[in-house]
């Protein structure tokens, strides 16, 4: 099937879909990644978008949406599942998610992908699952950094050095709604993780934030999954993110 850019129209691709899914008796799956992005497509916040999500679920039935985004928060806010005003409202779903590995289970990935590629090591790699935590992506990036230069450290600093810079690029746009999100984020990397000592560094920054406003920049650093909140107050939720932040001069 051939689709020309001018006369595309995405009501028409999902309907085509659609057809296609009936006559061969199959479902077909549209994936979004980051969905949480589809917010910017048309107008209203993604409203359009919402409005033909809907249309789908109730007139294609053989046409099934995955939503995944790194951003919980900011993606269920677009969805909309649970407001009564929007056009998803009411429609069956269902949500998984996704933690980061045990340390148990992200040592045997790390030792078994080494093994298949014949490689044998001569470090501990508990060391290297401590300092890369639990995700998973940043031990494939440290395999393949690994196996290029054969050296734990210089690998490990290759990771950190490559998320550095993709970090550098989702702080920045939130630092462009305001600067106190990376005073926050910084606070919190050090150990300033409670709200009484978040405020304080606020004040004495010279920015007097209400508790309000205080309570909306966390909310928001929440729901973009960079932080979260424990009985010991809060943490940042990525520790490579947290030694980048730590190690930010500005």
């Amino acid at each position: 099937m051939e689709i020309h850019a001018k006369q595309f129209e995405l009501s028409d691709m999902l309907e085509n879909l659609e057809a296609f899914a009936t006559k061969n008796n199959k479902n077909f799956i549209v994936f979004f990644d980051e969905a949480q992005y589809l917010k910017f497509y048309g107008a209203r916040g993604g409203e359009e978008i919402r409005m033909l999500l809907a249309y789908s679920y109730d007139n294609l039935p053989h046409v099934r949406f995955i939503f995944t985004g790194s951003e919980v928060g900011m993606l269920k806010d677009f969805l909309k599942f649970e407001d009564p005003d929007s056009p998803l409202y009411g429609r069956a779903m269902g949500f998984l998610t996704v933690k980061p590995f045990s340390f148990e289970l992200l040592l045997e990935f790390l030792r078994k992908g080494f093994e298949e590629l014949e490689e044998k090591i001569d470090f501990d790699l508990s060391e290297v699952v401590e300092q890369l935590d639990g995700i998973v992506g940043y031990l494939v990036l440290f395999g393949r950094k690994y196996m290029t230069t054969k050296n734990r450290d210089k690998a490990l600093q290759e990771v950190f050095s490559t998320m550095s810079v993709l970090f550098e690029r989702e702080l920045s746009e939130i630092t462009k709604r305001s600067p106190r999100y990376m005073t926050v984020l910084k606070s919190i990397a050090i150990g300033i993780n409670t709200w009484t000592r978040l405020k304080n560094v606020l004040h004495a920054e010279g920015d007097f934030v209400s508790d309000s406003r205080l309570f909306s920049a966390l909310e928001t650093l929440q729901k973009l999954s960079l932080v979260e909140k424990s009985q010991y107050g809060y943490r940042i939720t990525d520790r490579v993110l947290e030694r980048i932040l730590r190690e930010k001069r500005v």
